[in-house]
């Protein structure tokens, strides 16, 4: 939101910021925040604003009512590259070596890989107190890391809440409103559920978003006396047990091996099954038909089962296939961090010395400073003999006028 204090101005900012932010953060459908965003421009007077104007053009980017249908971990476009450049910032600089830059930032991934093994100690030695009695709750303590936990615990404590209202029923969906009890003004969330899958997605999409069940659904779930949360909202890698498997064993993973496991060792199977046909295939010409014709078929195999799993299936939440596919979304423009304070320095820095100077000679690189600079110290020795000669002359002198004035 930084943008729109520098493209707007600070009158304009002050005035018109939460209205923008409560647009973009709080709208759960594209109509609803064209509709949103076209009010707040009519009244702040700021549809000549060309800035506005190219945001607005590329909404389907940034506004997360966009977006929010994509599995992203609850991250924005940006914060993954922001939080990277503020942690290595307080390790590396421009002004480092090449060897200094491998040390910091090997320095670096330790600290790294020393916070994650203290959060597995903590979900493996310690438990997470309880807020409610729920047998629910207690189950996913048990299931979740402890940050996760944090996150689902804060939504399943606020259900009691909330009020389920049914609105509409066909054959194919069930519809409900869940609404905040006694709260004038409070959204309204919409809970719909597929009764051919008995699968249940809210409005909100939090689920989609984030990877964890709303409050809404929680309450839906409550509602409908389901005391343990179905597999389908638990993603395994918010689970205790997500680096359990290993990726790779010691003679290589075969493919009835990899049917069964997670997305990551599929895909390095896969791979390796890929390269070690290739490489067979690449050095004859019919071989390499061959291959080519297997793979163009494995593709229209593929294409053809997702197009009719599309057209089967009704499920308004799919998660593994939002985990593992690609959206066209553009990597952020690069900028620069914000600083993090003053850096401090290790060890090794503090040992390495500066080039002294010497402010007497002017010389640098010497062991010596102005105090005992031998170039002072003669100087001082040759002014001191001068003088000297020159009291004594003034002596003799003194003597010659004392023995005239006897005379």
């Amino acid at each position: 939101m930084s943008k729109f204090f520098e493209k707007l101005g600070a009158l304009s900012y002050k005035e018109h910021y939460d209205e923008l932010k409560n647009c973009i953060w709080n709208s759960e459908t594209p109509g609803e925040f064209d509709a949103r965003w076209a009010t707040i421009i009519g009244n702040s007077k700021l549809s000549s604003n060309k800035w506005l104007q190219d945001m607005y053009e590329i909404r389907d980017r940034w506004v997360p009512t966009h977006t929010n249908h994509m599995f992203s971990a609850h991250m924005t476009s940006s914060q993954r590259a922001e939080i990277s450049h503020s942690f290595f910032k307080r390790y590396v600089s421009k002004e480092n070596s090449m060897m200094d830059f491998v040390t910091r930032f090997n320095r670096a991934l330790a600290k790294v890989r020393h916070n994650e093994l203290d959060l597995d100690h903590k979900d493996v030695n310690e438990k997470p107190l309880l807020k409610t009695s729920w047998a629910m709750e207690r189950k996913m303590s048990e299931i979740y890391t402890w940050s996760i936990f944090e996150r689902f615990q804060e939504e399943i404590f606020q259900i009691n809440a909330y009020v389920i209202t049914f609105i509409h029923e066909n054959e194919h969906w069930c519809l409900w409103n869940v609404q905040r009890e006694e709260t004038e003004g409070a959204r309204t969330h919409e809970i719909s559920v597929d009764k051919s899958s008995n699968c249940v997605s809210c409005s909100c999409k939090m689920f989609e978003f984030d990877g964890i069940p709303c409050r809404h659904l929680l309450a839906y779930l409550f509602r409908m006396q389901i005391r343990e949360l179905p597999s389908e909202y638990i993603l395994h890698r918010w689970t205790k047990t997500a680096k359990t498997g290993r990726v790779m064993d010691d003679l290589g993973s075969g493919v009835k091996e990899i049917c069964n496991s997670s997305l990551l060792v599929r895909r390095q199977g896969l791979f390796q099954l890929a390269c070690t046909v290739i490489d067979d295939a690449v050095l004859d010409e019919e071989e390499s038909e061959v291959v080519q014709e297997a793979l163009d078929s494995s593709q229209k195999k593929i294409a053809l089962m997702r197009s009719s799993r599309q057209d089967g299936s009704t499920s308004r939440i799919q998660v593994p296939s939002s985990l593992g596919s690609q959206h066209n979304l553009k990597e952020p423009l690069q900028v620069r961090a914000k600083g993090c304070g003053k850096r401090l320095k290790e060890g090794k820095e503090k040992a390495i010395k500066k080039v002294r100077k010497c402010n007497g000679c002017g010389l640098t690189g010497q062991s010596h400073d102005k105090r005992n600079c031998p170039k002072l110290m003669n100087m001082c020795s040759q002014d001191v003999r001068l003088s000297d000669d020159e009291d004594d002359e003034e002596d003799d002198i003194d003597d010659e006028c004392k023995c005239l004035w006897y005379i």
